[in-house]
């Protein structure tokens, strides 16, 4: 993923940040630091839907920005639907691939259909919700207002990255109709002047974790505090906190049945809240009894009934109180039994404040508790801890006071800011960011559906195999991978393969992206083809195709070359930078991958790759893990007399690999035979067998000298002996007994009388050497 780096929220091009606060307590998380983007997604929905099954809906349009400036027209679109809870892990990814060039919005509310309007809800919810718009606009006194209403609600806030903007998720303490949710929603955006189109459920608001792109650079879209353990609001308790609204809410909502403020409970088993539980009078039956305390104790023990409760005793003294109120008190009844009953509640579900220290910090580090209500509840003092908490809150308070400063400081000195404990943590984040979208990319990549059938042997084609040198190179529907130092004549090696195919009536085509037309030309005039046989040579030169990107080019060429036989691309190296690809990157097999499937369509022909050899010799190319595991053939040619337009040389092809085991680890040496007069360039391949084997030839064991090793004059007289009646050249001596040329002179001399030298026929500089023949 390219995303730039995510900026502190600050100013923007479109106003200024709202002064909107919120108070985290010990009932709500604070994520205000760094966050990442697939957590918070599923943090939120986890909050809204939990388990309760429904439809989610994806939106997205190109960004606002470019359609503002009119670059491009709106695109919005309901661009993909997940069922909840299955494809929890699915949303995440969806909008993570396309974040960084869309907008993306989903729906707040379950639907029951993959059909986004509001009469298609799900019959019941859980969460109310307000988009609260033009926050900047806010006077001190209304933003003071609702900056309290907020944190009252106790509601999850998201910040949709302009102008301090945010939405509101209130939650409800019971399955609650869809018309009464409406309701609230309309209540909502009336007490948070938001804006009325997002009260019903075909509403989509900003996912938190993308981008809002109405700026340039993009703002991030946050979640900003999620409220952990909090049963929720009772639908007519939250009703009264929120002003009346006489308009009807939007969205298809006439039909709705009118609601009305639910009757006070009349007995226990209708009580869901606290407050239910004290709404009942003093004199009801059902309020002088051990399960209306043991239920009022439960309840004030919880978290999200405290706010906060800082000591067992207020909590205590609270029930208490609430008993007292009671006609029949219960702790004047039974004194053990009540206080027992407390403290089970306590212990079971109450807070539980520890003094351990060690209790303390994990509470600091989930982010349970607040750093300075942490200090303020200290009995005693603990070095460790103390630093603990000192880092959070030095953390808070200097993220708070140098996102401007850094802002400033990312525009005018670009140097200085990298080099920011901020800018290093934001790089590492981005990084993140980007595997995670590889995975994504991974988890969304084609492949086939279709299960097909099982081959059978009548499926084979039924191809005959040439076994020469030229035919074990390369194979009908096999990737024949050579791997050569530079001028080694790999090229040239590819056009004499080429050249017996056209001698034999077959086409051969060339991706050729090293050399020009004329310089291709020039070299194939040394084969001495004909006029037909050149027709049937089909060579592209500096073409540039991607065939990552678009692979579909080799289709191409088949339609327009459908005889073809024999493929060469040369070189890998080029291919692979036209595809925009690093050569050492793992991402460089994707384009094996082209050639992979390209094979297997089209089983006839044979795919040549030239790619060069790793740096000072290696004997693999770069990257050749990857490329030899998905080549069919891996050669390495090397050079042992240097061959050109007007003299003869020798190389050598070492088979790193072969798909069907006829020449793994065989050596071949080609004596490479120029034009000369009418005579065309050929090579004449002999096969040297397995190194270190006789190749079925009976031979003596020399036993080794001292140290375990074989003296020069015996490898020597294996050479001989596997090479039976061959001139040998002193580069093969060399390369045999692996000695510097001295040594192997020396050698010789030592061998007077056994050995026999003549003129060697082709390099007059040089000489050959065997053993002399018995009479």
């Amino acid at each position: 993923m390219t995303t730039d780096m995510q900026r502190p929220p600050v100013a923007t091009t479109e106003g200024r940040q709202s002064d909107l606060v919120t108070t985290t307590t010990t009932e709500t998380r604070s994520l205000d630091a760094a966050q990442d983007g697939s957590e918070v997604a599923a943090d939120l929905f986890d909050y809204l839907w939990d388990e309760r099954p429904g439809w989610v809906c994806l939106a997205t349009d190109h960004r606002i920005r470019d359609i503002k400036s009119k670059r491009m027209s709106s695109d919005f679109r309901n661009s993909a639907w997940y069922s909840w809870p299955e494809d929890r892990n699915k949303i995440w990814a969806h909008a993570e691939m396309v974040m960084n060039s869309r907008e993306v919005w989903f729906t707040p509310a379950l639907l029951r259909t993959q059909d986004r309007k509001a009469t298609n809800a799900t019959d019941n919810g859980r969460i109310c919700q307000v988009d609260a718009d033009h926050t900047d606009e806010w006077t001190e006194e209304e933003t003071a207002t609702r900056s309290a209403l907020l944190e009252k609600l106790n509601a999850a806030v998201v910040r949709s990255g302009t102008n301090g903007n945010f939405h509101a998720y209130v939650k409800l303490d019971r399955d609650t109709p869809r018309a009464v949710i409406d309701r609230l929603n309309a209540q909502l955006t009336a007490a948070f002047a938001g804006d009325s189109s997002k009260e019903n459920a075909s509403s989509v608001l900003r996912m938190p974790g993308t981008f809002n792109h109405k700026t340039d650079p993009s703002n991030p879209v946050g979640l900003e505090r999620l409220p952990e353990d909090f049963a929720g609001w009772d639908p007519a308790e939250l009703a009264s906190l929120l002003p009346e609204t006489q308009k009807t809410p939007a969205g298809a909502r006439d039909e709705a049945t009118p609601w009305a403020v639910p009757d006070a409970p009349s007995s226990l088993t209708e009580c869901r809240t606290l407050g239910d539980l004290l709404s009942l009078p003093p004199e009801h039956d059902d309020r002088s009894t051990w399960e209306w305390v043991q239920r009022v104790a439960g309840h004030e023990s919880r978290a999200e009934s405290m706010k906060p409760c800082p000591s067992k005793r207020e909590y205590i003294a609270r029930v208490i109180s609430y008993d007292g109120a009671s006609e029949a008190p219960r702790l004047l009844h039974d004194e053990a039994q009540f206080f027992e009953v407390l403290e089970h509640k306590w212990e079971e579900d109450g807070v539980k404040r520890s003094d351990s220290k060690t209790a303390l910090a994990a509470q600091l580090a989930k982010g349970e508790i607040d750093p300075a209500e942490a200090v303020e509840s200290w009995s005693d003092f603990n070095q460790r801890v103390f630093d603990d908490i000192a880092g959070i809150h030095i953390s808070n308070v200097a993220q708070e006071r140098y996102y401007g400063p850094l802002l400033k400081l990312a525009e005018t000195d670009a140097e200085a800011f990298d080099a920011t404990p901020f800018a290093r943590t934001e790089l590492l984040r981005q990084i993140n960011r980007t595997r995670a979208e590889q995975k994504a990319k991974v988890l969304a990549a084609p492949g086939s559906k279709e299960l097909g059938r099982p081959s059978r042997r009548k499926d084979c084609t039924g191809v005959v195999y040439d076994t020469t040198a030229p035919g074990l190179f390369i194979q009908p529907g096999w990737i024949t991978l050579f791997m050569a130092d530079y001028e080694v004549g790999k090229t040239m090696l590819a056009y004499s393969l080429a050249a017996d195919r056209l001698r034999r009536g077959d086409e051969v085509v060339v991706i050729q992206e090293d050399e020009a037309a004329d310089q291709t030309w020039s070299k194939i005039d040394a084969f001495c083809l004909t006029e037909e046989e050149e027709d049937r040579f089909q060579p592209y030169n500096y073409q540039g195709w991607n065939l990552v990107a678009t692979p579909e080019m080799l289709d191409a060429l088949m339609e327009r070359h459908p005889c073809t036989t024999l493929l060469i691309i040369d070189s890998v190296m080029k291919i692979t930078k036209l595809a925009g690809l690093e050569e050492d990157n793992p991402g460089a097999v994707a384009l094996w991958t082209v050639f992979e499937r390209f094979a297997a369509k089209y089983p006839q022909v044979a795919v040549l790759l030239i790619d060069h050899q790793g740096h000072k010799g290696g004997g693999h190319a770069r990257g050749a893990t990857g490329k030899a595991q998905m080549s069919s053939v891996v050669l390495e040619v090397s050079s042992k007399i240097k061959f050109a337009r007007d003299r003869n040389g020798q190389i050598k092809v070492t088979v790193h690999k072969h798909r069907n085991g006829e020449s793994t680890g065989h050596t071949w040496r080609g004596d490479v035979i120029v034009r000369q007069d009418d005579e065309p360039f050929h090579i004449k391949w002999t096969d040297e067998g397995v190194k270190g084997q006789a190749g079925g030839v009976d031979e003596y064991v020399p036993t080794p000298g001292k140290g375990g090793k074989l003296s020069t004059r015996d490898r020597l007289s294996l050479a001989f002996m596997r090479r039976k009646g061959e001139w040998l050249s002193m580069a093969d001596l060399m390369e045999a007994t692996e000695a510097a040329r001295p040594t192997v002179t020396n050698a010789l001399r030592a061998m007077d009388g056994q050995i026999e030298e003549r003129q060697h026929p082709e390099i007059t500089s040089a000489k050959q050497y065997r053993p002399v023949r018995s009479a």
